[in-house]
């Protein structure tokens, strides 16, 4: 049986690229044979980030993932 993994890509504003990390995160859930589900959150700010609420959202009512995956934690 497949792993599931949610795939979280954020960027701060629209002059930064998502697709790179899309990419490498996909790719990498590919070469670990996961099935995955990707959330994209574009120019978000720290208050208003929709679709990590929506992440967690899916989360808190039953969908299961055994990861959520990002990019990175630099901020």
């Amino acid at each position: 049986m497949k792993n599931k993994v949610a795939i979280y890509c954020r960027i701060s504003t629209k002059t930064q690229n998502l697709y790179n990390q899309k990419l490498i995160l996909a790719e990498y859930a590919h070469k670990n044979n996961y099935d995955f589900d990707i959330f994209e959150e574009i120019e978000s700010t720290r208050n208003t980030r929709p679709v990590k609420q929506s992440l967690l959202n899916h989360i808190r009512s039953g969908a299961i993932y055994d990861s959520i995956i990002v990019y990175s934690f630099d901020r």
